[in-house]
């Protein structure tokens, strides 16, 4: 089982979220248009707040679907009490921010599989 997930799961997971509407969250002020152009500009680098989070389920959902391409794989049970989220402040089980996070996998009694999530902003659909 932990020869499967080393071998089957990527090193880094890419899970897309929705992005918080800023309109919502900041309240709207005048400001001179050089000082909102300035305020607007976000550094790529930076963890833009998520709709909603990223729980250990959508991890377990995404590690599964990798999984599911191998016969062994299809029958692995996997459950979201095995995921832990080593660099979250404060112990946190959830995911509330753009950024590349890291998971451990836990196995039975031997070493866990460590991997990355990171967390992208979802793309617009072309309809919206």
């Amino acid at each position: 089982m932990h020869s499967l997930l080393s071998e089957k799961v990527p090193q880094l997971i890419r899970i897309p979220r929705r992005l918080v509407d800023s309109s919502v969250v900041t309240p709207k002020r005048r400001l001179s248009p050089l000082v909102a152009q300035a305020s607007s500009a976000i550094p790529p680098s930076a963890n833009l707040p998520i709709d909603g989070s990223v729980s250990a389920d959508a991890v377990v959902s995404h590690i599964r679907g990798y999984l599911k391409e191998d016969l062994a794989g299809q029958f692995m049970s996997l459950e979201p009490k095995q995921i832990r989220f080593v660099d979250l402040p404060g112990g946190s089980d959830k995911i509330k921010t753009t950024g590349t996070f890291r998971v451990e996998i836990q196995v039975g009694h031997l070493k866990p599989v460590i991997r990355q999530i990171r967390v992208v902003p979802e793309r617009a659909s072309a309809g919206n």
